[in-house]
């Protein structure tokens, strides 16, 4: 058993081996499901495709936008032309950024129990809930972010001139990364800034504080996104988000599975924390039961409400770890940690993505199957499929279509009865002929 004022030894270290391992098996299963193309994923890889150049969606998301895009661009000016290849790139370059971001946390947080616990409390909490919607930029930056809190938090960082530097980098990728940035990169400036205050270097003094100003413009930029939106239906979707989350009983669920958890992991009284365990355990029985049932959702919830919900997660977790660091400092610590308590909603978290996933690839088979079929009655079927109502998005068919079909086949899946917004007129859209040389999607 370790204490929280004593490292907790080879327990946590194997155990953050163990997390390194289940971000990296998501992300292999994520690239070979072409995961990335779920909603926008597909809108703005075609537009990659078509322009053979970065396509930006908002000034105020640029570098977000860059970076996952750079790979393929990069692909393409090299002279790759598989559509197969383009969306598993795409996917990789979408979850490599958190997924890294979080592996390196629960390694510098190994020893220290409180952020140890509070990073597992993102992965389960913040980071799966948003996966399937790996597009959105609040996937990078939240990841970004985290590392970056991790670092400023961590006691085992000071004086070590490679987490400055990192520290420094993570200020430039967040400049322009997502909206939340307005308040989270703030928190960022303002511990960095205290890290260069304490620092006996003047280099490391420099680096900081040029840090702190790029955290503080970062926050601005995220500002202006909320003063002046590019899509106000977007901004009114982030707070119908955040109003919505007391009828999110997924969601709630999760969070009552992860919390409790975590409560338990510093509990001293052995019977207490078995009665909490064995709570624990009956509740994640039931929510991997309940989201194994397929439904017209995603098995993790629904995602667009989401975006917003788990920043309230993020500042409830944020609190607390300032909370305790302050109770720290003043002689109060707390006197145990079990670790292990911790496992059971990232495993189980972990199995419902990954049935998601291959239920998401089925979805990907059966939507090649009607594009090589080509006949309407098998789309009539195909559009009344649970699972197509629950991993197809009305507008992004047509999308859908161009970039997974083979070279043979020139069928264009429409949702019947849907006349909302498309980016492109399906009678009249694009075509990429030269992308069809290499191995499409549908083989």
């Amino acid at each position: 058993m370790s204490t929280a004022n004593e490292p907790p030894g080879d327990q946590t270290e194997g155990l953050s081996l163990a997390i390194i391992f289940c971000l990296f098996f998501s992300l292999v299963l994520w690239t070979t499901a072409y995961r990335g193309l779920y909603a926008d994923g597909s809108n703005l890889l075609l537009h990659v495709i078509e322009l053979h150049n970065f396509f930006h969606v908002s000034e105020t998301r640029f570098t977000s936008t860059f970076m996952t895009q750079l790979p393929d661009v990069l692909a393409i000016r090299f002279g790759t032309r598989s559509t197969a290849i383009l969306a598993m790139l795409y996917t990789a370059a979408l979850g490599i950024i958190p997924v890294t971001c979080y592996a390196i946390s629960g390694w510098i947080a190994r020893r220290e129990p409180m952020l140890f616990c509070a990073t597992i409390v993102v992965i389960v909490c913040c980071l799966y809930p948003l996966s399937f919607l790996l597009v959105g930029e609040g996937n990078v930056y939240l990841g970004l972010f985290w590392l970056g809190f991790v670092i400023l938090m961590s006691a085992h960082t000071r004086a070590v001139v490679a987490y400055d530097v990192l520290l420094f980098l993570l200020s430039i990728a967040t400049l322009e990364a997502y909206e939340t940035s307005a308040l989270f990169s703030a928190i960022l400036a303002f511990l960095t800034a205290r890290r260069a205050g304490a620092s006996r270097s003047q280099f490391l003094q420099f680096l900081l504080s040029a840090a702190s100003v790029l955290f503080v413009a970062g926050a601005l930029c995220g500002l202006a996104g909320i003063l002046f939106p590019r899509d106000r239906a977007n901004e009114s979707g982030f707070t119908a988000g955040i109003r919505n989350l007391p009828e999110n009983t997924v969601y709630l669920h999760l969070l009552a599975i992860m919390f409790m958890a975590a409560i338990a992991s510093f509990v001293g009284k052995r019977a207490l924390r078995l009665l909490l365990a064995a709570v624990l355990f009956i509740g994640i029985l039931i929510f991997v039961n309940q989201q194994f049932h397929p439904s017209g959702e995603l098995a993790l919830g629904y995602v667009i409400y989401q975006r917003a919900q788990v920043y309230c997660t993020l500042f409830a977790v944020i609190a607390t770890v300032f909370i305790a660091a302050l109770g720290a400092r003043r002689g109060m610590r707390l006197k145990h940690f079990h670790a292990g308590i911790l496992v059971p909603p990232l495993i189980a978290v972990l199995t419902v993505d990954t049935v998601d996933t291959l239920r998401w690839s089925g979805f990907i088979g059966q939507m090649c199957t009607e594009l090589a079929a080509g006949n309407s009655n098998s789309h009539a079927e195909f559009f009344a499929n649970p699972a197509t109502r629950r991993y197809g998005v009305n507008w992004t068919f047509p999308t859908m279509s161009v970039l997974a079909r083979s070279s043979q086949s020139s069928v264009m899946l429409i949702e019947p009865g849907y006349s909302g917004w498309q980016p492109f007129d399906p009678r009249q859209a694009p075509d990429i002929p030269a992308f069809r040389v290499g191995r499409t999607i549908c083989r």
